[in-house]
């Protein structure tokens, strides 16, 4: 039941992105992976409050250079 909950947040939160102008790629794991991580950063995690998680997910992205 959970799994369902979260696939119904993260259709809704695609559909809300399209419906904002933001860009939605053809690829559906791409907009699923965009949807999941703003679930991510928006919803409640114990203490972690929305900066705490950006600082987490900052630290361990690898970084993008021009090279």
């Amino acid at each position: 039941m959970e799994e369902l909950r979260k696939l119904e947040q993260v259709h809704t939160l695609i559909t809300l992105m399209d419906s904002r102008g933001i860009p939605i790629t053809s690829s559906s794991s791409s907009n699923r992976f965009i949807a999941n991580f703003l679930l991510l950063l928006v919803q409640p995690c114990g203490e972690l409050d929305f900066d705490d998680k950006f600082d987490l997910v900052s630290e361990y992205m690898p970084k993008v250079s021009a090279s």
